[in-house]
């Protein structure tokens, strides 16, 4: 029973909550009828309830309803206030909201108020890392979602973190897989192993050429079988600089000059609030130069100059008759000079063919 002389049912058939006013009009306080657990915090009419089969008050309003399976108690808050306040809005508070109004005299109930949620923007598609050859036009692009319109704000940073994978071999870790070798390291960072379900392990970054380009496994560790850590190089330092009237989902870089080579992000936003997109790099080689052979006492030698510490991939062929197959013999990295070499010692089969291409 109610303060005002109203009727709790615990509809048990239905998993529903109904109230019957002392003017005989009925509506449903609790349950969207579906059986169930879930909606705990959010509006009591979008919650699921496990077949209800009692019911209690307090003198506060709230009404306690018990469920016939493991004897749970579910708590639900009437509202005996003209305001009604819903902390921490999540999904489950989504939907249409009433309020019966009641005295001794009667009651009513008022129309119906839909709650919608809006959220800041998401990304669904982030910007990719891309790599082009000097004077060639370079693309950046976004995806997000969430409640248009957004506005768009490219920029630039000098650094960009490095990224890397532990590989675990019997709960200990094996090796460190570095994917991103990250931008701007003018100094060695430190290597930080972060949960997983062991302990011990730490690690030593190796810098090249301003970017990360190995982890060595200084301890293994023990006991990450079920679960790996998570690997956090730290950042270089960094400077975020916005670019002038780049304020849509694409970027456009035509005729990219070494001065391009360098990260880029962006950040989306509307009227609810903004997300920024992951750093990723542009970078901009110079093609291979002064490609030449020679011989040597041990196969053929073959140099080139080139965009310091960029990767150059030669290729051979047999002949240069249509279609010419190409094949991948040796990638190397250039030196901090740009300076690439490679000696070929399989010279069986005949003749040879030999070409460079930026990787």
């Amino acid at each position: 029973m109610g303060p005002y002389g109203e009727i709790l049912i615990a509809d048990y058939g239905n998993n529903r909550v109904r109230l019957v006013t002392v003017d005989g009009m009925i509506s449903t306080v609790a349950g969207t009828g579906a059986s169930g657990y879930s909606g705990d915090g959010g509006s009591a009419t979008n919650a699921a309830l496990n077949n209800p089969t009692s019911i209690g008050t307090d003198l506060y309003g709230n009404v306690y309803v018990g469920g016939s399976l493991y004897s749970t108690v579910r708590k639900i808050n009437l509202g005996r206030s003209p305001l009604l306040t819903l902390p921490n809005l999540g999904p489950t508070n989504v939907g249409s909201y009433d309020v019966m109004v009641t005295s001794p005299y009667g009651s009513v109930i008022s129309s119906n108020a839909l709650l919608a949620l809006v959220y800041p923007p998401s990304i669904t598609r982030p910007p990719a890392f891309t790599r082009v050859p000097l004077g060639a036009s370079a693309t950046f692009s976004v995806t997000a979602t969430n409640n248009p319109p957004f506005g768009y704000q490219w920029f630039t940073s000098s650094g960009r973190p490095a990224m890397a994978n532990p590989i675990i071999s019997a709960g200990a870790v094996f090796m460190i897989a570095v994917w991103d070798g990250g931008m701007g390291y003018v100094a060695t960072p430190q290597v930080h192993f972060i949960g997983g379900s062991g302990s011990g392990a730490s690690g030593t970054a190796s810098v090249f050429g301003n970017q990360v380009i190995s982890v060595s496994v200084r301890t293994p560790g023990s006991g990450y079988a079920s679960a790996a850590p998570t690997i956090q190089i730290d950042p270089p330092p960094m400077v975020f600089t916005p670019l002038p009237n780049q304020t849509n989902a694409t970027l456009n870089l035509p005729a990219t000059t070494g001065s391009d080579a360098t990260n880029y992000f962006v950040v989306i936003t509307n009227n609810y609030g903004s997300i920024t997109s992951s750093i990723v790099a542009l970078l901009v080689f110079v093609p291979p130069q002064n490609f030449a052979a020679q011989t040597s006492s041990n196969g053929i030698q073959l140099q080139l100059t080139g965009t310091p510490g960029f990767p150059y991939v030669v290729q051979s062929a047999t002949n240069l008759i249509s279609p010419v197959i190409w094949q991948s013999i040796s990638t190397n990295y250039s030196d901090t000079n740009g300076w690439w070499q490679f000696t070929d010692t399989n010279l069986t089969g005949g003749q040879k063919y030999y070409r460079a291409l930026g990787q």
